[in-house]
């Protein structure tokens, strides 16, 4: 079974909290309020329930799917950044997926789950809009990879869904947040 990226728009302090408590993701992504309750352990440690952002989402959160499955990211880390090698720049976003712990910008929610501050996703914004569509083809043409994507289409496709993402996130002064789920 392959597991494909999806791509949300999220609030930067919303990333932070989620970070700290990675248990509450898919309570997040579907917009249902966790069940906070402690457990006795943490009862008798004196831990407190965290406490959700008053913005937690309501309803499940619009995700961008461009199709990318596990098995295409380090194709599509190729054709971003020119070099199979790991960048730690927000060009890091498919390196996250195949390589996690390698230094990269990205806020690791659980080890699966990552997000970029909006400062970051202009980096990544500027990175995609400087794919032109002869870079892109050439890329494309020079990985080893590129056998897992099917097509010079699906990779135009991949990015312009990502672009999406990217400018939502910017507009409303937000991060992205990238999942398989």
């Amino acid at each position: 079974m392959a597991l494909y990226m999806f791509f949300y728009v999220a609030p930067e302090n919303h990333l932070e909290f989620l970070s700290e408590n990675p248990t509450l993701f898919d309570s997040y992504l579907v917009g249902d309020p966790p069940n906070l309750k402690q457990g006795l352990f943490s009862r008798l440690l004196g831990k407190q329930p965290p406490e959700l952002p008053d913005d937690w989402p309501t309803h499940e959160l619009e995700s961008y799917c461009p199709e990318i499955s596990h098995r295409q990211v380090n194709a599509y880390h190729y054709i971003l950044n020119g070099s199979s090698d790991p960048v730690e720049t927000a060009g890091s976003l498919f390196q996250t997926w195949f390589k996690p712990r390698h230094k990269h910008p990205a806020l690791v929610i659980d080890g699966e789950n990552f997000a970029l501050s909006t400062s970051d996703v202009k980096q990544l914004l500027k990175q995609i809009k400087g794919l032109d569509p002869e870079t892109m083809h050439d890329r494309f043409h020079g990985c080893a990879d590129a056998s897992e994507i099917h097509g010079l289409d699906s990779v135009k496709f991949a990015f312009d869904e990502i672009e999406k993402a990217c400018n939502q996130a910017i507009a409303k002064g937000q991060g992205l947040l990238w999942s398989n789920r």
